[in-house]
């Protein structure tokens, strides 16, 4: 979708397979916990797994939760895992993405949650940076959840767990709580971008039916109608694609009646559905982007956001 996955650079850096695995904690207990979601990516796992390893700190712990590869890429989770204790993956046979996001919070040991990644992506060398703009925000603030561009999640793991965590959708699902986080009123969003994709075989027509199909039937559920699906599909694609398009939509909307809504709390906006991390909806809850990060400041607010009744 538009403006889900920003470039960071022509060329991230790429060092071999030599992860950071060995560390040594200051506790047993991590401050933060990097959730990731993970089925068959082998072709994109090592370097995009590297993107995220390699700006581990001794306060972290990385915990992955496979939904049952067959393709040999769980064969090399196992063992990057006996590197470390930092590192830990977990199977759970035919979990869609929402189960296995919700399966790696519960499991996960530090008092925060860093999450949304996913092993399609390569990371730039954000995250400190972000994790200080989190850090200033909560001592001013208390307990928030902030959302970036690109899609990184951090929040506390008891506030995750009393909302609900994620919904068992295959996408999707950090659109619905974020949703949720907004109307509670504790979502915070930094328009900065730090990923790109890492080339695969995501062009494949196949593949591309199927993420349109899945996303299509997501959206509905979380509250979108057929006609703001339609919209979207006619406005942000070529006329050709579009049409070929509708029945694949189409189909994915049945799918979602079929299964039921799991939200309707608010009415939505099609824009919204422009990236799948879910722009937030109100301007007060934009974060200003902090010199050391105005480098990958995003125009995601490109559409005016009105301000809170």
């Amino acid at each position: 979708m538009p403006g889900a996955n920003t470039a960071i650079r022509p060329h991230l850096s790429h060092r071999s397979k030599n992860y950071p695995l060995t560390m040594e904690a200051a506790d047993d207990s991590p401050t933060y916990s990097i959730c990731i979601t993970h089925y068959n990516q082998g072709a994109t796992l090592e370097r995009s797994l590297e993107s995220i390893l390699t700006q581990l700190e001794p306060s972290m712990e990385v915990v992955i939760v496979d939904a049952g590869s067959d393709d040999g890429s769980l064969e090399t989770l196992r063992e990057l895992t006996a590197q470390s204790e930092r590192l830990r993956v977990l199977v759970e046979p035919g979990a869609n993405r929402g189960e296995g996001r919700q399966h790696a919070l519960k499991a996960a040991r530090g008092t925060h949650i860093i999450s949304n990644y996913d092993l399609d992506q390569e990371y730039g060398e954000l995250l400190g940076s972000i994790l200080e703009v989190y850090t200033e925000l909560s001592a001013s603030e208390g307990q928030i959840a902030l959302r970036t561009a690109g899609n990184l999640f951090i929040a506390p793991r008891a506030l995750l767990l009393e909302i609900g965590g994620y919904k068992p959708l295959m996408r999707g699902e950090d659109h619905e709580l974020t949703d949720r986080l907004e109307d509670a009123g504790v979502l915070r969003y930094l328009p900065v971008a730090n990923t790109t994709t890492v080339d695969s075989d995501s062009r494949a027509i196949r593949t591309r039916i199927r993420r349109a199909f899945r996303s299509a039937k997501a959206l509905y559920r979380i509250g979108f109608t057929p006609a703001q699906l339609g919209h979207f599909l006619y406005a942000n694609h070529p006329l050709a694609l579009a049409i070929v398009g509708t029945p694949i939509y189409a189909a994915g909307v049945v799918a979602g009646a079929i299964d039921g809504r799991v939200y309707t709390a608010r009415e939505k906006s099609w824009r919204e559905i422009t990236e799948m991390s879910a722009r937030p909806t109100y301007e007060e809850i934009v974060v200003p982007v902090p010199s050391t990060l105005k480098a990958y400041a995003t125009d995601e607010n490109r559409y005016a956001l009105p301000q809170r009744d």
